[in-house]
């Protein structure tokens, strides 16, 4: 069960009655009349309920720096909260971090154990390039998952939030690599459990997620043919892709909440 009911904007409405609110408050203890007095007590505490989701972040989630580059220029007043050992986590703003782990299941796990306060979070978005597993998947394609793999590992199904599942794009089921796809025969191996794209570090942010009951969206952009053309089609490709998605991230997804007060 989620810690509390996730923002909905058509209640965005209710900040316009915060003067009322305090008014209600102040009457609460001069009713008799218990039904009343009940129904003004949960009115308030959803209201309480509503601030405290506001005040919650989303975490963006990237290994490399050169995938969040183009977006962290959006953000020219992000704060570091912290840098170690190849980890970096940005203050972006009120509504979003954005958590740099460096490439690699294990990597990757360090990385979000660092977190101070992963309670302060409502949703995780990562991001990144990934190599694909299946020819229908051509490069710069961008593609989410719910499905996720890995060597001798349960397989976790994590539905995206629906407010926030990317309308188009292929929902489908990622293999986290201990290392790089360079050879056919390893290929074949990532698709055991029905994978169809693969990268190094998405698995482990599943498991976090699901520890914590935590929402998660991944979005990847296909930067390379996971196989004997690994090397060759990522140099080629990967700053398009990376530009792609990012461009997406910061056109559908990252946006700032409008509340008219």
């Amino acid at each position: 069960m989620r810690r509390i009911k996730r923002f909905n904007y058509r209640f965005a409405s209710k900040f316009n009655q915060l003067g009322t609110i305090v008014n209600i408050i102040g009457l609460i203890t001069k009713m008799s009349d218990r039904k009343m007095l009940t129904y003004y007590q949960n009115y308030c505490e959803d209201f309480a309920k509503l601030i405290l989701d506001f005040s919650m972040k989303t975490l963006l989630i990237h290994a490399l720096k050169a995938e969040a580059k183009i977006l962290r220029q959006h953000f020219p007043k992000a704060s570091r909260a912290f840098a170690r050992d190849g980890v970096e986590l940005l203050n972006l703003d009120k509504q979003y971090d954005l958590l740099k782990t460096g490439v690699g299941l294990s990597q990757t796990r360090i990385a979000l154990q660092m977190l101070p306060h992963h309670e302060s979070y409502q949703m995780i978005v990562q991001f990144g390039v990934s190599g694909s597993l299946d020819e229908s998947l051509s490069i710069q394609s961008i593609i989410t998952a719910h499905r996720f793999s890995a060597e001798d590992q349960p397989v976790l199904t994590l539905d995206p939030p629906v407010n926030q599942l990317p309308k188009g794009i292929d929902n489908i089921t990622f293999y986290s690599s201990l290392e790089v796809i360079t050879a056919e025969a390893s290929r074949k191996n990532a698709t055991i459990d029905g994978a169809t794209a693969v990268d190094m570090e998405s698995y482990a942010v599943a498991e976090f997620c699901s520890t914590y009951n935590l929402d998660l969206l991944t979005l990847r952009c296909i930067s390379d043919r996971a196989g004997d053309t690994t090397s060759v089609d990522f140099r080629q490709h990967f700053d398009q892709a990376s530009i792609k998605l990012q461009s997406y991230l910061l056109e559908h997804i990252i946006k700032p909440r409008e509340i008219i007060l």
